[in-house]
């Protein structure tokens, strides 16, 4: 569409603060000039990112991912001792002078500082960064130059690893916290953890922990990788199983060192949630691990907190971990469905396959009742979707494990490389298009109506069938910079463009800070036949992991934004309105969905407990988050390609 320049220029009537009309089209059957405005956009949505501390993840996890078989606070320090020798000789080796980097954190230091802080820090830094990012680029930039009003908000992904082991599968935590007191367990507390272990109790002799006399003889668990069926045995009994919170005696009589730990599942064949005795024992964790790890109830509750605090600067997604809520029975979905409707906070849910499950798995029969509701809903679900990422440090013995409601049919699956195993079946587009191909049966309760003499009828259940096909699922990381990520990706690209999967996305959060990988992004991108493709992808960060992006250095999120957008303005201007603002509000329904959430942070804001941890006396922001809101939920309306051809013209 061309520009023409014309004197006859006015405010641009839908923002009189904002920029000057300057475009005309000239009506060649008319003879006159149409003058109308071009949208700009005006809302930027983060459709990826994080803000929970390091420290939510469990320490064999972080061992894992770090390479560094050492206590948190010496991964921390190792971390940190490496970046600063990074830094060092990135700056007095030659060919770092020759290639002009500009002197900041290593990526090693960076990450190691930011993961070390509390979820409620992360969020302030995030603020920070965000605000930087919209002064020094949003603002300063073409497409948003002399806007009154930019909205710029992240899509804060919370992360449940308490279950990221084979032991999840019946309902067993990594970490399980124990408290002094009851007052305790509503702080959050614990004063200590205790970890399932398979193996067996030995001594040996230590020569380096300073809490013990020189010497002297301590137990030591060698524990074994097994997890075969000889570790699992069924009972007979039913029900969720309680374990002691207090650090008492009664913790230690029911917790010795011989003996098992009663988990617990869902029987598929009896639809009953039973119990079974773990072949392990609980292993105290070390002082250390007490004092630094962050539990998932905490997390939520500060990522909450700080929704709170800046008020529709993040809008969250609630982690599902079907492992977790299972051990409730049948009804064990109704939880997490609370908090992404009526009064809850989130916008969707926030998933991730490769921490120890299987997209539908039959070992966790709730999930299709979850996907039903999701689907029938309508409510977005985010996945992890590359062949790396935190999975669960047991990985590769998903292979030879055996459930109790497993078919011979899921048993003659496993076999082969154990790590090919578990990305084809837990994490793989593959996978997840098991579940888009489905049709599963939902029932709902219609409570009881009030007749004409004043009685309630009873309540009724309603059956219906919901084709999962129209899903909101978006497959994060658009399959990732691997080998095996890009053929993941080419899957996604033919899932998409197969059209039989409407509501199904992807974002390019973490792999677009890869250079190869935007080169191969352009490609396919620019390939007329994937034209569909850009309505599904999100732009996406992935915060605060940006600072893993690069050998030296790390990308804060100025630099991912910045990097991301002139690369895409290079050859479609298009794109990044779409994928920051458009594709966006489709995938998530975010002008649906945003009086919802306004309204429950205006309500939570207003309770003692909040105001006190807000130190407010008084919420003096209500007309200003009820203005933000009415902005956002009508800032995607006029999103529309104009097209302009007139009929009739009458001279």
């Amino acid at each position: 569409m061309a520009d023409y320049n014309t004197t006859n220029q006015r405010v641009e009537q839908n923002d009189p603060n904002g920029s000057i009309l300057k475009i005309v089209k000239p009506d060649l059957l008319c003879g006159g000039m149409h003058q109308f405005s071009i949208l700009r956009p005006t809302v930027i949505i983060d459709s990826h990112m994080h803000i929970q501390s390091g420290r939510c993840a469990p320490l064999r996890l972080v061992q894992q991912l770090s390479g560094v078989p050492l206590r948190r606070t010496n991964i921390d320090r190792t971390g940190k001792v490496g970046g600063y020798l990074m830094e060092f000789f990135g700056i007095i080796v030659p060919i770092m002078w020759l290639w002009r980097a500009p002197f900041k954190k290593s990526t090693v230091r960076a990450l190691s500082e930011q993961g070390a802080k509390s979820t409620l820090e992360c969020g302030d830094d995030f603020i920070k960064d965000r605000k930087k990012t919209i002064e020094e680029f949003f603002m300063e930039d073409n497409l948003y130059k002399g806007l009154s009003n930019l909205i710029v908000s992240g899509v804060v992904m919370t992360m449940d690893m308490e279950y990221a082991h084979v032991d999840g599968y019946y309902g067993l935590k990594i970490y399980n916290a124990l408290y002094k007191a009851k007052n305790d367990i509503d702080e959050m507390k614990p004063c200590a953890y205790w970890s399932p272990a398979h193996g067996k109790w030995e001594e040996w002799i230590d020569y380096n922990t300073e809490s013990i006399t020189y010497g002297q003889k301590i137990p030591f668990f060698n524990e074994t990788k097994s997890r075969d069926e000889k570790q699992y045995t069924r009972t007979d009994v039913e029900g969720k199983p309680t374990y002691p919170e207090l650090y008492n005696e009664e913790y230690k009589d029911k917790f010795s060192k011989e003996g098992s730990i009663i988990g617990t599942y869902f029987d598929s064949k009896t639809n009953k949630t039973m119990q079974v005795e773990v072949n392990a024992v609980p292993v105290e964790l070390p002082e250390h691990e007490t004092d630094t790890y962050e539990q998932w109830e905490k997390q939520l509750r500060d990522t909450e907190l700080t929704v709170l605090k800046y008020p529709l600067k993040f809008l969250p997604m609630f982690h599902y971990d079907p492992r977790r809520w299972q051990t409730y029975g049948k009804n064990g979905n109704d939880y997490p469905m609370s908090q992404v409707t009526g009064a809850g906070l989130h916008l969707g849910f926030k998933m991730y396959t490769a921490q120890g499950y299987r997209p539908l798995d039959p070992r966790l029969p709730i999930m299709e009742d979850f996907y039903a509701r999701c689907c029938d809903n309508r409510i977005p679900i985010m996945n992890h979707g590359t062949p790396g990422g935190a999975a669960s440090f047991e990985k590769k013995e998903f292979l030879n494990f055996r459930h109790f409601n497993d078919s011979l049919e899921d048993t003659n699956l496993q076999q082969g490389d154990p790590e090919a195993y578990f990305n084809k079946y837990f994490v793989s587009p593959d996978a997840w298009e098991e579940v888009l191909k489905k049709a599963i049966k939902l029932n709902e309760v219609k409570p009881g109506f009030c007749r004409n003499d004043g009685s309630i009828s009873e309540e009724t259940v309603v059956s219906k069938t919901v084709y999962l096909n129209e899903l909101h699922l978006c497959l994060a990381h658009f399959g990732g910079p691997t080998d095996l990520g890009m053929e993941w990706n080419e899957k996604i690209i033919g899932m998409i463009n197969g059209g039989d999967y409407p509501n199904l996305y992807t974002d390019i959060s973490s792999s677009f800070a890869n250079k190869e990988f935007r080169e191969s992004f352009k490609e396919i991108i620019t390939d007329k036949k994937n034209e569909s493709l850009k309505e599904r992808i999100l732009f996406g960060t992935d915060w605060y992991m940006t600072f893993l992006y690069s050998t030296m250095v790390g990308m804060n999120f100025k630099e991912y934004c910045q990097t991301a957008k002139e690369f895409l303005d290079k050859f479609d201007t298009s794109l990044w309105p779409k994928f920051t603002q458009h594709n966006p509000y489709r995938f998530y329904r975010i002008n649906e969905q945003i009086d919802r959430i306004a309204g429950n942070i205006i309500a939570r804001r207003n309770t003692e407990k909040v105001l006190k941890a807000l130190d407010l006396e008084i919420d003096e922001d209500i007309e200003i988050i009820e203005k933000e809101a009415a902005y956002i939920k009508v800032a995607n309306e006029d999103y529309l390609q104009i097209w302009e051809t007139p009929k009739i013209c009458k001279v």
